[in-house]
C-alpha cells in the first residue's frame, strides 16, 4: 500500500544543500512521524513521499518554489538601532518579530549592524535554495 494525502508516515531523512552541506537529518533519531498534506513540512518533500511503500528509500531533488520559496529581496529592510532598543544589544543571528502589533508581526534575522542601522531579513534561512532529501519511509 503506498504512502497517500491523509496518511500518517513515519519517515527517516538527510536535506542537504547542492554544496552537500547538511541542514536537517533525521536518520540519527527516532523516525519523524506526521500526516501527509497537514502541511507540517514543505510541499516538495509531501511529494516525494506520496506514492512510496513502507521501506522504500529515494533520493530527491527539491526546487526553492516547493520548499522554503524563493529569495524576496523586498523582505530585507534596515532599520534604526533605536527601533530594536527594547531587545537589548542586537547581534547578527538574532531572531526578532517585527510588527505593530501580533496579528501583523512578522520574524526576522538581524543579518547585518553597521553605523547606518541594523539589516533584518523577513526570508528564511532556505529560501532561494534547492535542497537534497534522501528518504526512508
Amino acid at each position: 500500500m503506498s504512502a497517500q494525502p491523509g496518511d500518517t508516515v513515519r519517515v527517516r531523512y538527510r536535506a542537504t544543500l547542492t554544496d552537500g552541506t547538511v541542514v536537517d537529518a533525521q536518520f540519527e533519531h527516532d523516525p519523524f512521524e506526521f500526516q501527509l498534506g497537514s502541511e507540517m513540512v514543505i510541499p516538495g518533500f509531501t511529494r516525494a513521499i506520496v506514492g512510496m511503500e513502507a521501506g522504500e528509500s529515494k533520493h530527491v531533488r527539491v526546487e526553492p518554489a516547493e520548499a522554503y520559496g524563493n529569495y524576496r529581496p523586498e523582505w530585507v529592510m534596515v532599520v534604526g538601532r533605536s527601533k530594536l532598543a527594547s531587545l537589548g544589544t542586537p547581534r547578527e543571528g538574532m531572531m526578532v518579530r517585527v510588527g505593530a502589533d501580533e496579528s501583523t508581526a512578522q520574524n526576522m534575522t538581524i543579518t547585518s549592524i553597521d553605523e547606518e542601522g541594523v539589516t533584518l531579513d523577513g526570508n528564511h534561512r532556505l529560501a532561494g535554495k534547492a535542497l537534497s532529501f534522501e528518504i526512508h519511509l
